[in-house]
């Protein structure tokens, strides 16, 4: 393994491993047995995830499983081989001896990461520009199926659950979920549209595909559809009222802030003038305002801070992406490194959106 093949493995491997913003693990800090099957609609939750059905919530243990059984399907993909030869290995029937064991489901989502990081390990610069056509019917190159299955789809699937943790915590001490105002979103899931083939050569492609995908690659898992799916109900909803912290039980235009105003600042610290800081200076660059639940003024803003982190990502050279700089947190990165960390930080508030406003459905819908 060589040359772009080992970029790739090295934006997984720090992805999962060391990432600044919501690597795997940090979702799954302190889960309880009882987190496993907490339902935050009693009796109303799925079997399956809520990527493409609205109003569909599963419990955390679900969720977890579909997340271990999909790695190993991108893990097949980037292997060339058929739907559920490597998922063999992890055996559907085993979910059912760990599936109330925290640190079983824990280890297995390790090895599924595990294997799927292996698997890029085998990949030559040549094969990442292939199609995974066995197990993804030829509209995927291995390059965007190792940046999804090896970032931006645990990421969303894990901020659902480091979510659904924290609202069992706020319900067992005694504060209550509080149904939104207003309709809720009724909306089709389009099609994923068509495209070719998404090639990398050079670490500002690799970087470049990983952020268009988490942003607006796909219309279930990216964080632009998701916010454009939400209702200005469900934007203004503070699903426990009583609490201010942390972020996940705040409103819903707070996720969406959350999303677009670190965005601008890590770009800025690792691409830019090293200048921008939090609060109105930074807003009033994109037209973000906060307490804002006008979606189209939201998307307006999430568009123009994804542009600024491209047009910093475009002019940048490859000595920028490789150069390690100062950041506002005291935590130095290079410049690719931020650019993935971002990518990673908008597939987990992707999910986490998504999980408000189909718990916000479920609610409506039990009216």
């Amino acid at each position: 393994m060589t040359g772009i093949a080992e970029l790739v493995a090295e934006v997984v491997d720090y992805s999962i491993n060391q990432s600044h913003a919501h690597k795997p693990m940090d979702a799954l800090d302190g889960w309880a047995t009882e987190d496993l099957t907490y339902e935050p609609v009693p009796q109303r939750s799925v079997d399956w995830d809520s990527e493409r059905t609205p109003g569909a919530v599963p419990m955390p243990r679900r969720i977890m499983a579909h997340t271990i059984d999909a790695a190993y399907h991108y893990a097949d993909g980037l292997a060339g081989l058929r739907d559920s030869v490597s998922r063999a290995g992890w055996g559907r029937e085993r979910m059912a001896t760990i599936a109330d064991e925290p640190e079983s489901l824990i280890a297995a989502l390790h090895a599924a990461l595990d294997h799927v990081c292996e698997r890029i390990a085998d990949l030559s610069d040549h094969d990442l520009d292939q199609s995974a056509r066995e197990t993804w019917g030829g509209t995927a190159s291995k390059a965007l199926v190792a940046l999804e299955g090896g970032i931006l789809h645990p990421a969303w699937h894990l901020g659902q659950i480091a979510m659904l943790q924290s609202w069992r915590q706020a319900e067992v001490a005694g504060f209550e979920l509080v149904p939104p105002g207003g309709q809720p979103s009724e909306f089709p899931y389009p099609a994923d549209r068509a495209r070719g083939l998404e090639t990398v050569a050079t670490r500002h492609e690799v970087c470049r595909l990983v952020a268009d995908r988490a942003f607006d690659g796909s219309p279930t898992l990216s964080l632009r559809p998701v916010v454009a799916s939400i209702s200005e109900a469900e934007l203004a909803w503070k699903p426990f009222p009583e609490i201010d912290d942390p972020w996940w039980c705040k409103a819903g235009w707070t996720q969406v802030l959350h999303t677009w105003s670190p965005k601008l600042v890590y770009i800025d610290h690792a691409l830019g003038d090293r200048k921008l800081q939090y609060g109105e200076e930074s807003s009033a660059l994109v037209g973000g305002k906060w307490g804002d639940t006008d979606p189209q003024r939201q998307l307006g803003a999430l568009d123009r801070t994804h542009e600024i982190m491209l047009q910093r990502l475009d002019a940048a050279t490859d000595e920028d992406l490789r150069r390690v700089n100062p950041m506002h947190i005291d935590h130095p990165m290079t410049g690719w490194q931020a650019v993935v960390c971002m990518a990673q930080h908008d597939s987990w508030h992707a999910g986490q959106l998504a999980l408000m406003r189909d718990v916000a459905i479920l609610l409506h819908r039990k009216r």
